[in-house]
């Protein structure tokens, strides 16, 4: 009857309430169990099971069992991670881009700025001789003399052609306007057919070449980017060096070509 009080029966007093059930002689006293709680719960590490026992394991084992065992697990996929991460930038440097994939290298190469080309206006002239000056003692001295000059126009060295012309022709233009007359000429195919003696008595030489330059830069009778010229320019010697002075009026001719 559990913890209810033993009940017995009078005629004369009715029902009586006796003592407990611990109390009433020849009863067995019961033992009080303390309240079950999982937490007070420790294995005794001396007690075996027995063989075949299937009895479950605490508790607190499982929960120490998955918590190391979820440990171990996120440890291993961050060593993946990390080992995949180094083999892959190693790959990356040491094998070929194939064809499709993505690779900075090769893009950053592609838009590499290319080095510019030399202008041929920086290119030294090449001046070539007629079947009249075969014999002439003169011609490498006028040959040297044409190629810096023209060498200086295409490469607009305001001060180098101002040394293969006489002081009078240097100093008929100024600096600027020389500069933007030679901003876009580029001088080509000399020939120095010959050289011969003036009718006052000066040395010429008759040559020939091929100018390209800006129409808004060819003269303004011709303008033309690509101008054949013929002329005889006149000699004269300054201070000891060969130079060239300012043809005569009539003497030079151009035409488009």
């Amino acid at each position: 009857m559990g913890d209810t009080a033993v009940r017995t029966a009078t005629p004369t007093t009715g029902t009586r309430r006796v003592a407990p059930v611990d109390t009433v002689v020849g009863a067995v006293p019961r033992q009080r169990v303390a309240p079950y709680s999982p937490s007070v719960i420790t294995p005794s590490p001396s007690a075996a099971l027995p063989a075949g026992s299937r009895t479950a394991p605490p508790r607190s084992y499982l929960i120490i069992g998955g918590a190391v065992t979820l440990a171990l697990l996120v440890a291993g996929l961050f060593v993946l991670s990390t080992t995949r991460s180094n083999g892959s930038g190693t790959q990356g440097a040491t094998q070929p881009t194939t064809a499709g994939s993505y690779s900075p290298s090769s893009i950053t190469a592609i838009s590499s700025p290319v080095a510019p080309i030399p202008p041929p206006a920086a290119s030294t002239v090449l001046v070539t001789t007629g079947a009249g000056m075969a014999a002439d003692p003169a011609a490498p001295e006028v040959v040297d003399l044409l190629s810096r000059h023209f060498t200086a126009i295409n490469a607009n060295e305001f001060d180098a052609w101002s040394a293969t012309v006489t002081p009078r022709r240097a100093t008929s233009i100024t600096r600027n306007d020389w500069l933007r007359n030679y901003a876009t000429t580029v001088d080509s195919n000399v020939i120095a057919v010959r050289t011969r003696t003036g009718s006052d008595g000066n040395r010429l030489v008759d040559l020939s070449f091929v100018s390209n330059q800006a129409v808004t830069d060819a003269p303004p009778d011709l303008p033309v980017s690509r101008i054949c010229w013929t002329s005889s320019w006149p000699l004269a010697v300054v201070n000891g060096q060969t130079v060239i002075d300012t043809p005569a009026k009539g003497a030079t001719t151009k035409r488009a070509c």
